[in-house]
């Protein structure tokens, strides 16, 4: 061999065997190679030493007969399977056999491999999570985000699905209502549900081939803010005019109302819908020491908590004093009637605007008391700080907790009530 033609490293194949020479700064010459998944290293003075101490190697491993026991013994000649290696590494661009044969397992062996459409996944991904006692509120989330991919993906096979198609629908997404595009937060909790669906997939239907890499829907990367946008509040205008359309057009959802900017409520605790907890009744009500007593509301602890009533909740709650048992009747209705009774009273569409206005007034009244506050709604004062807006005026508080009834009101409340045969 003439060294000026030597590259390193420098690889070494006999009968099948691969292993390298490598050349250290030092001038030392190291071999290299793998058997039974064992790394086997050693170093020479020069590069002759290195190339036969491999070779010997390998001809030892040849000559023991117990290195050809495996689970697969081969069938042909070491010298075949050398060949077809050499084959591959020529017209494939450096493949070797067992990636060939991994390749073939993966995408070819019906029993691991059964493609499907992602309308069918996601079918029976909903059908798993609620069998396998998958909460209300998750699986309504899930249908949702499921459902926007489905309506752009539905035919198409979901293995055939790549990254770069999934990040190029997440950031085109757009709210149907106002036209922008999704927020940050939306495109990265729907990557979620679309990863656990990928996950769904491979693991369970064998609709995606198990390669043992991430599946494209994982290297999707998850959206991030750059910065935390300050929590949007409702204005006591608005409150005033949700209340006022409630009046005149739902009554059944003014308490909902109510609970949520005067009380401070989430809304699935005032609503109550696809939780899987007790829903809030009006016995909740203890009006004689004016407290709210919520129990065993919060999705993660069973802690119970009081609010205070103050005198705006008194006022537009007095005509529904004297009702009982569960204060929101339907199962899948809020949505729906608090997204008409906006448009109707001409106010705009905040997410959780409700509970984060009454954070934002509260904390003002409470001269910046986070503990307090903190109580009242059921959360740490850490997470209470993010869900309330600052620079609000102490005059603007005061409005919010001083948007009482219009004259006639309870007259109007209860005759309305009594038709509806809720007294």
């Amino acid at each position: 061999m003439s060294r000026k033609k030597i590259s390193f490293p420098y690889p070494f194949s006999k009968n099948g065997r691969n292993g390298k020479v490598y050349k250290t700064k030092a001038g030392i010459f190291k071999t290299h190679f793998i058997f039974a998944q064992k790394t086997y290293q050693n170093t020479f003075s020069t590069f002759e030493k290195a190339v036969e101490h491999l070779e010997t190697e390998f001809l030892k491993l040849d000559a023991d007969s117990s290195n050809a026991q495996s689970q697969f013994p081969l069938s042909r000649s070491r010298k075949d399977y050398w060949e077809l290696e050499q084959r591959l590494k020529l017209e494939s661009e450096g493949a070797s056999l067992l990636a060939a044969v991994d390749f073939f397992l993966t995408f070819h062996k019906k029993k691991s491999f059964k493609p499907s459409t992602v309308a069918h996944v996601i079918e029976e991904f909903l059908k798993s999570s609620e069998a396998n006692g998958t909460k209300k509120m998750q699986l309504r989330t899930l249908k949702r985000h499921c459902g926007h991919f489905s309506r752009s993906f539905s035919l198409r096979q979901i293995h055939t699905i790549e990254a770069q198609e999934i990040a190029k629908w997440l950031s085109s997404r757009r709210d149907k209502k106002t036209g922008e595009l999704w927020a940050a937060t939306t495109k990265r909790n729907t990557r979620g549900s679309l990863v656990n669906l990928a996950a769904f997939a491979e693991s369970v239907l064998k609709a995606i081939p198990h390669t043992g890499e991430q599946t494209e829907f994982e290297k999707v990367p998850s959206p991030k803010t750059s910065f935390e946008t300050e929590v949007e509040i409702f204005k006591p205008e608005e409150l005033q005019k949700l209340l006022v359309a409630a009046t005149d057009t739902n009554v059944e959802i003014l308490p909902i109302i109510i609970l949520g900017g005067l009380l401070g409520l989430r809304p699935y605790e005032a609503h109550g819908e696809e939780v899987d907890r007790p829903k809030l009744t009006w016995e909740a009500f203890d009006w004689e020491e004016g407290y709210l007593h919520i129990l065993h509301q919060k999705v993660r602890t069973k802690r119970t908590r009081s609010i205070p009533l103050n005198t705006a909740v008194i006022k537009w709650l007095q005509p529904f004093k004297e009702l009982k048992g569960i204060i929101w009747k339907w199962k899948t209705a809020h949505d729906g009637r608090y997204s008409a009774l906006r448009d109707h009273a001409g106010v705009r569409a905040i997410d959780d605007g409700l509970r984060h206005s009454y954070a934002s007034y509260r904390i003002k009244i409470l001269s910046g008391d986070l503990a307090a506050l903190a109580e009242e709604m059921g959360n740490s004062p850490d997470q209470i700080t993010k869900h309330y807006k600052r620079g609000v005026s102490l005059a603007a508080a005061t409005s919010w907790f001083g948007v009482y009834p219009p004259n006639g009101y309870n007259q109007k409340i209860r005759a309305a009530l009594k038709s509806r045969k809720l007294l």
